[in-house]
C-alpha cells in the first residue's frame, strides 16, 4: 500500500511480498515500524521484483525477442537496393557486421532449462508474464495519431496501408 505525500511523492506504508495461498492464508506484512533490516529487505524485494518485470516485459521481450527478429528478417529478406533496407542499415555493407558475434550463446540458451538455470528470470511465471504485454500490442499502436501529420483521418485502402510513408 502506498501513501502520497502533499509533495506528490509516493511512500510505501505496508509491503506484502506474497499473495495469500492455501499454505499461507495470512502472509506477513512489513511495516516501517518493523526492525530496520526487515523493512529494508521488504523494500529491496519489491525493487528487485519490479526490475525483473521490466527486464522480462520490456527489455527481453521488446528488444531481443521482437526487435531483433524483425531486424534479422529485414536483413535477410529485403534486397540491398530497397529503400527500407537503405534507411535501416545505411552505409553498412555487410549485414552480418550489425549483429554481435554470439559464439556458443544461442546453443547454450536454446538448451532445455538453460535460461532458467543461468539467469535470474525465475521459473514458470517468467514466460507467462512476457506473453501478457504482447497480447495487447496491435498495429494501430505503431501509427502515431498526430493531426499535424495528417495520419488521424487517413483511411486504409487495398493499395495503401494506414502507415506513414518512408521519408
Amino acid at each position: 500500500m502506498l501513501k502520497m505525500e502533499a509533495s506528490g511523492k509516493l511512500l510505501p506504508m505496508v509491503i506484502q511480498i506474497q499473495p495469500p495461498s492455501a499454505s499461507c492464508p495470512t502472509p506477513p506484512l512489513f511495516l516501517p515500524a518493523d526492525p530496520p533490516l526487515a523493512w529494508l529487505l521488504a523494500k529491496s524485494w519489491v525493487r528487485s521484483s519490479d526490475f525483473h518485470v521490466h527486464e522480462l516485459q520490456y527489455h527481453l521481450l521488446h528488444t531481443h525477442l521482437l526487435a531483433e527478429v524483425i531486424a534479422v528478417a529485414t536483413m535477410r529478406c529485403l534486397p540491398g537496393l530497397h529503400p527500407v533496407y537503405k534507411k535501416a542499415y545505411g552505409s553498412h555493407h555487410e549485414p552480418h557486421s550489425l549483429l554481435h558475434d554470439w559464439g556458443p550463446a544461442p546453443k547454450t540458451l536454446a538448451a532445455n532449462q538453460s535460461l532458467r538455470a543461468h539467469t535470474a528470470l525465475g521459473k514458470g511465471n517468467a514466460w507467462s508474464s512476457m506473453v501478457y504485454p504482447r497480447q495487447r500490442r496491435t498495429l494501430s499502436q505503431a501509427v502515431p495519431r498526430n493531426p499535424r501529420l495528417g495520419v488521424s483521418n487517413r483511411r486504409p485502402t487495398s493499395f495503401r496501408p494506414p502507415l506513414l510513408p518512408i521519408p
